[in-house]
Parts: structure tokens; C-alpha cells; sequence
């Protein structure tokens, strides 16, 4: 047996679980031709594929060589890496060099990759550990996003960047030139002859390349030459761009292309940098963050991280193409197209396709790649450095479908005003589409567009006629489109219509707020009844991995986003409309390949009259399943009313918010002066407490809305709108007059008395229930999309039920409180248990007391064992996950399982009762990494075997959850399945060995999952039942 083969037996890699031979043929084709080109590159003996990706390369010793740990390092797919020898296996992390322990100022030294262990430590990435993720999660922080070869790309590209800004060259030309100068080092890279001069035979090395850095007259013919040999638009002859780079601007550049310091701690890797290597779409990529960062100020407009386009484009072109198997041919517009980053993937898509349908690209045919750019891609932005980028980034994604030899000789075509314009979306409107009015108008009114994809900017932007087009449109429809807070995204939704054939779709990034505002209820009300929406990808559960500076940089975006793919309904109707809804949530493989795994109570299919309907249902499906929806559904019917209805009575109750700063207008705040301040900011206010010291006065004479005096006076239940990290609401009785701001709610009856205190102290045990908290996650905007705090409105939206003992508990938690040597909080407390300030005696009584506070309520309210498991799981399991930074897997507990198993045991046993003679056996079988749940039904009889399964039947079904359990929904997005088997008498569940996974909320889910797969089965005998979902 080779040293190889003993290896991968260890391992327990086989060619049936996604080892491959690098010298055999049969992997040929199932990665994108820049990975198969690089592989080849490589060669390593084997690699191991996971999700379709090489997750494993496997070398020879020989191979341990500098040069081979910069190639896999600027590779950016592979993460592990074995070097193999008779004697000794060496891994390492093909993410992150080594760090020196002496700093040079060089980086031509001996280059290593980081050491993650050797032969002691090989069962850590066998393929149980990463099947399951575990090994992600060992290893989390060692496959650091911002020591991979995109993250110092980017960081030495936007140091030179700001260095040039630094030294007064505009951003406009500051991107462009950069852009030129990485072009023509993708050029040496990848060894093209350019012919500049008699040097090199042609070929232009790096070393001539960083002289002629040294002069800009040099540098200006260079560029001039490349324009004369590749047309195109990337080297523009703008003489006023030559006179306004002086020498400061050119050592800059120097130093970037040199590997010297190009700013304090910044030292430049481009002597590391490969872009043969390096996916060409990290270049487009950088664009889309530099300018994103620019428009977001200017334009509100958004940085879109490549995890976003790919799974756009995934979605449409190469959903598109699946169906269309034969077809190369889908004409794609994207009408604000910032750095082309969608148009770039569609492009690779399409001559992808081409090269499956058709032919390889070769020199007798490379012409066919300017056909289908020039067929297909359509892009519009009113900024023309913008679609300057956007060509470039087209013109290297053209240049990486060939060979060097080939590239020498191609012509890039003339892209300007043929197929990318320099105008508002927004002039062109039905008048100027049919008169032609625009050249970018006469161009596209006739192209018959397979889809319309972007990431349009969010909020209110100035200089476009976007409202206009709106207001034009709601006068010939007669009707009301409600775009709210003039958000540009509502209008370009709405405005897509234009370029829409029956056919069409549009695939949209949006600002995932416009499916929960309050305000924006009448604009989403308008569109679901004139656009079918086909699918959501809800992203704001992520939102702090996608667009945070850990991700993307200081200039990465944190307002929530979704993706809304959808189409034009064209007068017919929608309620019928199959709406899937999927929820993306961090995992254990998203910080080590990133690639998102989507699990199976994430994804939710319903018909678009619900969203019409209940309008809520959008928060609910974020964190929730069918379940909550019907929970929430009767916390908010006629059951109840709710506490805002009923403190609504202004002739009992009065309502309203404290002072109001900042604003235009300035009001007299006199009569406030020197009265105690609640400075939320230093936690004057906590669970059922009020604590102000002396020396915390209010001092402002003016404010913008200084609110009625009364709302100050005692007694008042005060209520913080900001939730803590937890969700949790802060709320206190005050029984002393106190000042704040409008981010704390008074509530108080126009009466003093004792049935005034009781109905205070009630709504106090409201607000910090269990109850109270799930049900803000479920429906309150903000919380959990973007910022931890609810409006008014919603907190006063939790339904109401009298009951006083509710009241009584609640003045008993705040007078033990009270009674405390020092103030605290009483979340904090039940967590951390007694500690200096807090007897054990004192710990257990309040938490005593908070527990039959949460008794009474679920009592007072009705809550059944359902809802209560749907609770729990938001309060243990959705909150934490959410909060959490680091991914922690904790296995399922015995009590957990037999939770999860009880309640299969407490349906069919009715179903099955022993009185007729059934026996119903439930059972859990625990691997490391997954368990299996058996539920047998037998018949009581002398002699019968016992059907329970063997220890092989496990082996072999949890063998098949491998295998099967994650599916492909993207290229960097996965779906987590659960397994479900049933035989004649018994049926299985196979998942994750997770706790969330068997958590008695799950439990009542799968359990109506069951049932419903039985009662299929029944209804139609000859269809199989066998689930993986």
C-alpha cells in the first residue's frame, strides 16, 4: 500500500466521497476553467473535494517548496494542505503565511505558509470532522478572512489608493490608473508578449515594468502602446490626465509594485502576488469596494460583496442555463452597475456555457468571446468612472479565457455607448424607450432581456428623477405605489417593469428593512399585487459577516440586505404566486470557505396572498417556521387586545415619549432644569429599577421637542426603547420625577391609586417576559435586522390580558431589587448566580420569583407545550446564535433527546396504543458527529425478533446523511438536510449531532413533517416517502 493510500484510509477519503487523482481524468469538467487551469498548475498528487470545492490538496514532499506555498496561498480555494513522505506528514494553512519573528523589509525571503500540525494530529481533518464542520471550527482562528491573498490584495491596493489621494491626484484617476497598472501586471503574469520595446524578446518583466514606473513620459507611451494593440477603452489618451501625475504619484507606485512599505505598517506583497493565479474577479471585486465606499456617501449606494453576485447570478444565468441546456446565448441588464461585478460573473456563466455547448476556447475562435459580450452584457450608471471599471473589469475577464500566445493577438472591443451607457436609469421612461430619445434608449428598447440584475443604491438620493418617474406613474395608473422616506430601491423595484418581457426576471439587492417598516406597508402592499415574487434571500442575520469591516473593509456596509428575485405580473394575478423565503445564518464553514450552509427550517414556501394578508409574516419567517407563524398569529388576532389599544384611552391613561433633541426648530426646556436625568447611556435604567444619582441632572434650556411636563411626574412605568444584547426589554416604575429622552416611553394613569400601581406593575412583568422578548424578535422591525430597538408602536403592540397576580409578582421582584445593597441587573444576575453584592439566598429568591413570573404570564395567556418549546428556542437557541461572534457546536444532551423523543412517543402511542396490542419503541443512537432518532412500531406477540436496528443499520444510514446532507444551492451557498427513512414498520431521522438540531421546538416540527409524509404515502401508495430535507 503507497504512503498515499494509507493515508486517505486513515482519512477515510474514497473516490465515493470526493477524492480525486489529479492524474486521472474523471474530474475534468466540474470546476470553473480558471481552478481546473490552476490545479493543473499545482499538481498535487490528490485533492479532496467538499461542496465542490478542493477543500484538501495533497503533495508529494518534493512539492514543500516556497514556491509552492506562494502559488497555493495566491490560489485562495484550497485551505489545507498535506505534504507527504515516507516518514512524515506536514499540514498546513494555505490561507496565512507564516509570520516572520524578526519584520523585514523585503518579502523575497524563503516564503512559508502557516504550520497547522503533522502526523500526531491527521484525524482532526478526516472526513467525519469535516462533514460535520468540527474541524472549522478547531481551526477558527487560524483561517483568518483578513490573512487571505483578496484581504492584502485589497489592503495594499487601498493603501497606495489613499496615498495617491494623500497627494491630490482625484479619486476618479487614482482608480483608473491603478486598474491600467494591475491590468498590465496580469499581463507579465501571465507571460503575454507585449512588444513595447526590444527587451525580453517582447516580454515585459517586472523589473522593466517597476523602471518605467520611474518615468512618467515612459508610463504614458506604455499605456499609449497597449491602446494601439488592444483597442478597447481601458487606456484612454486624456493629455490633462498626464499633466496632473507628478513623481510623488509615481513612487507610490513604485513601491506597490516593488513589495516596499507603501504606507507606516503597510508593506506591499506584490512581489508575492501572482495573477495567474489569483481569481481575476478579485480585481472587479476591489473596484466594487472602492467605489461603493464613495457612492455610499454621495449616492447611497452599497459596496456588493462577491458572495452576493455569485449568488445572484447562480440564480438566474446558471438557473437559466440548467433549463436551457443547449442555449449559450442571455442577454443581462444591470441598469446601475457600479464596478460591473454582476456583469462580470454573467459573462464567466455564459462562456462557461459556451464552451459546455459549443466548443473550448482556442486561437480559431477567440472571436466568439467578443460575440458574447457584446450580445449579452448590458449595464447603465450615471458614473462614467463607473463604467469605465466596468469595461476594464470585462476586457480581464475576456483576456482569462485564453492562452498568452492568443492574447498577444486579440483586439478588445469597443464597449462605450454599445453596451454600457453613461445615464440615469431613471431618463429613460416609456416615452424616451418609444421616440428613441437617447442613444442609450435607441439601443435597448429592442433587446429582449432574460433577466435584470443589480444593486441598486439605498435611501434618498439626490440629483436623479427617480420621484418624478414615480409620480408619473402613479397619475397613469391611478393609483397610490407608496415609496417610503423617497427610497431610491422602492422606485427602481417598481421602474425594472420598463425592460420587463413576460419572461423577464429581475433579481434584486435590496435594503432588507423595506420588508418590515412600518412606513413602507403601502409600497409593499402595491407590489405584491403587480409583481409575482418568485424567492427571498434574507441576509440581515448575517449582515454583520457580509458587509462588517472584518469582511470588506472600514467602508463595508452593515444596513441590513435581502435579494428579491421577482417578475412583472402584467395584469394577471398574484395570490396564487409560491413565494420561497430562505434565512441565511452564519455556520462553521462560512469563516474557513465561505460558503454558507442554509439549514432545512430556514427555507419556507408560501403563497403571496399570506404577505398581503398579514403583512407581519416577513419578521416572523426571518427567525421562525410555521409554527411561530401561527403563534404570533394569535397573539395578534381578536383574542387580545393589545397594550397600546388599551392604554389609547387618553381620558385613563397618558402616553408618550420624552424630549426630543437635535432638530431645526428650538423650544424653551427651562422648566426641566436641574431635575433628575435618566442618561440611558450610563444605565440609570435597568429590569425594574430606577437608579439616578444626585449629581445627574438635566441642564439643556432649549430642546427640539421638550414633550408634556406630565409624562416627567410619578408615578410612571418607564420603557427603553433599546433592547438589551439579548432582546430583552428595560423597564421600571418610577416613583420620583425624572427627565429623558425619546428613547424611554412614559406610561402613567391620569389617576394615583392603588388600581393605578397594580396596572403599572402588570405591564413591568409584561415587559420582561420570556413571552414579551420572543414575541419583539418575531415582529418588531429593527431587532435582529439593524438596530436593537423597537418604535413605540411595536412595543405597545404585545397583546394584553389582565391578570393582577401578574402585577403582584412583579412588585415583589422590584422591592427585593430595591432592597439590595447595590443596584443590579437582574438578566446579568440569573446568569452569573450570587456574587459580592447578592446573597445566595437573595439569588434564589428573585430568581424564584422571575420563574413564576414567566408561569403566570404563559398561564395568563394560554400557552400550550407548542408555544412554549417555540420560546425557548428563540430564548436558548435564535438570540444566542444571532449575538454570538465565535460559532460554538454543542452536542445534543441526553435530556435533550429524550425530549425530542418524547414527544413522537406521546403522539403515536396514541396513534398505536398498547390496549391493541402495538408497542411503539423510540430510540437515539449517538455518533460524534450525527445522531440518528429509530422509531419502531411492532405488534405484542410471543416470539417476534425485535426489530430495533443494529449497530451496522446505524452505520450505514448515518454513512448516507454524509453523503446526502448537503446539496448545492450555489456556488457558495449549500442547503442542510435532514434525512428522513422509512421502511415498513419504522421510520428514522438522521441530523447533526447539534442541541439546536433535537430541541423540543424541533421536535414538534418534524413531528408534523412525519405526519404529513405518512399521510402522503397513504393517499397515494406508489409514491416513496424516503425525505432529504
Amino acid at each position: 500500500m503507497s504512503i498515499f493510500s494509507s493515508l486517505f484510509e486513515q482519512l477515510q477519503f474514497s473516490r465515493d466521497n470526493g477524492l480525486f487523482y489529479t492524474q486521472e481524468n474523471r474530474w475534468e469538467g466540474i470546476f470553473p476553467s480558471k481552478i481546473e487551469r490552476t490545479l493543473r498548475l499545482l499538481s498535487p498528487t490528490a485533492f479532496f473535494v467538499f461542496n465542490g470545492e478542493p477543500l484538501v490538496l495533497f503533495f508529494d514532499n518534493t512539492y514543500n517548496t516556497s514556491q509552492t506555498h506562494q502559488n497555493c496561498w495566491n490560489f485562495n480555494v484550497t485551505p489545507i494542505l498535506f505534504f507527504v513522505s515516507d516518514t512524515d506528514i506536514e499540514i498546513y494553512n494555505s490561507f496565512k503565511l507564516e509570520k516572520k519573528k524578526k519584520q523585514v523589509d523585503s518579502v523575497e525571503k524563503r516564503i512559508s505558509l502557516e504550520k497547522l500540525g503533522g502526523k500526531p494530529n491527521i484525524q482532526a481533518f478526516n472526513f467525519w470532522n469535516i462533514a460535520s464542520g468540527n474541524v472549522f471550527q478547531t481551526y477558527q482562528s487560524n483561517f483568518n478572512s483578513r490573512e487571505r491573498v483578496d484581504r492584502k490584495l485589497l489592503d495594499n491596493i487601498e493603501a497606495a489608493r489613499n496615498e495617491l489621494l494623500k497627494k491630490g491626484l482625484p479619486s476618479s484617476i487614482a482608480n483608473n490608473l491603478l486598474g491600467r497598472l494591475i491590468f498590465i501586471r496580469y499581463l507579465i503574469d501571465r507571460k503575454v508578449r507585449i512588444s513595447f520595446d526590444e527587451q525580453d524578446e517582447g516580454f515585459l518583466t517586472s523589473q522593466h515594468f517597476r523602471q518605467i514606473l520611474q518615468s512618467r513620459q515612459l508610463l504614458y507611451n506604455l499605456f499609449a502602446h497597449l491602446r494601439q494593440k488592444f483597442k478597447g477603452d481601458v487606456f484612454p489618451g486624456e493629455a490633462q490626465e498626464y499633466l496632473m501625475i507628478n513623481d510623488d504619484h509615481l513612487e507610490v507606485l513604485y513601491q506597490l509594485f516593488s513589495g516596499e512599505y507603501v504606507a507606516p505598517r503597510q508593506l506591499s506583497l506584490f512581489n508575492l502576488f501572482n495573477f495567474d493565479i489569483i481569481p481575476v474577479e478579485f480585481i472587479s471585486n476591489i473596484y466594487e469596494y472602492f467605489m461603493g465606499r464613495e457612492k455610499q456617501v454621495d449616492q447611497k449606494a452599497y459596496y456588493t460583496p462577491s458572495f452576493l453576485a455569485n449568488y445572484i447570478v447562480d440564480r438566474t444565468v446558471s438557473t437559466y442555463f440548467e433549463q436551457h441546456p443547449n442555449q449559450h446565448e442571455c442577454k443581462v441588464l444591470d441598469p446601475t452597475c457600479g464596478s460591473g461585478i454582476f456583469l462580470v460573473e454573467t459573462l464567466r456563466r455564459i462562456i462557461n456555457q459556451y464552451e459546455r455547448t459549443t466548443a473550448p476556447i482556442t486561437n480559431q475562435n477567440s472571436h466568439v468571446l467578443t460575440k458574447l459580450a457584446v450580445d449579452n452584457i448590458f449595464g447603465i450608471d450615471k458614473d462614467p468612472n463607473a463604467i469605465s471599471v466596468a469595461i476594464f473589469s470585462l476586457y480581464i475577464t475576456l483576456l482569462d479565457y485564453q492562452e498568452p500566445k492568443d492574447i498577444e493577438y486579440f483586439e478588445l472591443p469597443d464597449l462605450l455607448n454599445k453596451n454600457f451607457f453613461v445615464e440615469d436609469f431613471f431618463n429613460l421612461n416609456e416615452g424616451s424607450l418609444f421616440e428613441a430619445q437617447s442613444y442609450c434608449a435607441s439601443v435597448l428598447k429592442d433587446v429582449a432581456f432574460q433577466f435584470i440584475i443589480g444593486n441598486p443604491p439605498w435611501g434618498e438620493v439626490a440629483d436623479s428623477p427617480y420621484m418624478a418617474c414615480i409620480r408619473e406613474r402613479e397619475k397613469k395608473e391611478g393609483t397610490i405605489i407608496g415609496v417610503s422616506d423617497n427610497q431610491f430601491s422602492q422606485a427602481f423595484l417598481v421602474h425594472t417593469s420598463l425592460f420587463c418581457q413576460p419572461e423577464t426576471v429581475c433579481a434584486i439587492v435590496i435594503n432588507s428593512k423595506l420588508l418590515y417598516n412600518l412606513n413602507a406597508y403601502n409600497f409593499r402592499q402595491y407590489f405584491l399585487k403587480r409583481f409575482h415574487v418568485d424567492s427571498v434571500l434574507e441576509l440581515s442575520a448575517v449582515r454583520r459577516y457580509l458587509f462588517n469591516r472584518s469582511q470588506t473593509g472600514k467602508g463595508g456596509a452593515i444596513t441590513p440586505a435581502a435579494v428579491l428575485v421577482y417578475r412583472h405580473a402584467k395584469g394577471h394575478a398574484t395570490k396564487d404566486n409560491v413565494v420561497t423565503h430562505t434565512t441565511l445564518k452564519l455556520n462553521l464553514f462560512y469563516r474557513v470557505l465561505r460558503l454558507f450552509v442554509i439549514e432545512k427550517n430556514d427555507i419556507k414556501k408560501l403563497k403571496q396572498a399570506n404577505f398581503v394578508q398579514y403583512d407581519w409574516i416577513w419578521k416572523v419567517l426571518l427567525y421562525g417556521n410555521a409554527l411561530d407563524f401561527q403563534f404570533i398569529k394569535r397573539l395578534r388576532s381578536n383574542e387580545f387586545s393589545s397594550i397600546g389599544d388599551v392604554v389609547d384611552d387618553e381620558n385613563q391613561y397618558e402616553v408618550g415619549v420624552g424630549v426630543t433633541m437635535g432638530g431645526k426648530d428650538k423650544n424653551p426646556a427651562s422648566h426641566l432644569v436641574d431635575k433628575p436625568y435618566l442618561d440611558l447611556t450610563k444605565g440609570y435604567i435597568q429590569p425594574f429599577h430606577v437608579n439616578i444619582p444626585n449629581n445627574s441632572t438635566w441642564k439643556k434650556h432649549f430642546v427640539h421637542r421638550p414633550s408634556n411636563a406630565s409624562l416627567f411626574q410619578p408615578p410612571m412605568l418607564l420603557l427603553q426603547k433599546s433592547v438589551d444584547s439579548h432582546f430583552r426589554a428595560k423597564a421600571a416604575v418610577s416613583y420620583k420625577p425624572v427627565v429623558f429622552t425619546d428613547n424611554v416611553i412614559s406610561i402613567k394613569l391620569k389617576q394615583d391609586d392603588l388600581k393605578s400601581a397594580s396596572f403599572l406593575h402588570e405591564l413591568e412583568g409584561l415587559f420582561h417576559s420570556r413571552l414579551f422578548t420572543y414575541f419583539q424578535l418575531h415582529t418588531a422591525a429593527s431587532i435582529g435586522v439593524e438596530r436593537e430597538k423597537a418604535m413605540k408602536k411595536e412595543l405597545l403592540s404585545f397583546p394584553y390580558r389582565t391578570n393582577t397576580e401578574v402585577g403582584k409578582i412583579a412588585k415583589k421582584i422590584e422591592e427585593e431589587i430595591n432592597g439590595l445593597t447595590s443596584p443590579i441587573n437582574l438578566y446579568n444576575l440569573l446568569v452569573e448566580g450570587a456574587n459580592l453584592f447578592t446573597s445566595i439566598e437573595q439569588y434564589n429568591t428573585l430568581h424564584q420569583l422571575y420563574r413564576e413570573l414567566n408561569v403566570s404570564i404563559e398561564e395568563a395567556y394560554d400557552v400550550n407545550s407548542i408555544e412554549s418549546a417555540l420560546i425557548d428556542y428563540a430564548e436558548t437557541v435564535t438570540i444566542p446564535q444571532h449575538i454570538s461572534t465565535q460559532q460554538i457546536v454543542y452536542p445534543a444532551s441526553d435530556t435533550c433527546l429524550e425530549n425530542y423523543l418524547s414527544v413522537f412517543r406521546q403522539h403515536f402511542e396514541k396513534v398505536f396504543p398498547v390496549r391493541k396490542g402495538y408497542k411503539f419503541i423510540a430510540s437515539a443512537h449517538r455518533e460524534k458527529y450525527f445522531v440518528q432518532a429509530s422509531f419502531n412500531i411492532s405488534i405484542i406477540e410471543p416470539g417476534i425478533p425485535d426489530t430495533s436496528p443494529t449497530e451496522e443499520d446505524i452505520r450505514k444510514r448515518i454513512d448516507l446523511f454524509s453523503r446526502l446532507s448537503l446539496s448545492k444551492f450555489s456556488d457558495q451557498l449549500f442547503i442542510q438536510k435532514d434525512i428522513k427513512l422509512f421502511e415498513k414498520t419504522s421510520f428514522h431521522i438522521i441530523k447533526p449531532n447539534e442541541d439546536k438540531n433535537w430541541h423540543l421546538a424541533i421536535a414538534y416540527s418534524d413531528l408534523f413533517e412525519i405526519r404529513e409524509s405518512l399521510l402522503n404515502s397513504m393517499s397515494n401508495p406508489s409514491t416513496p416517502v424516503n425525505e432529504y430535507r
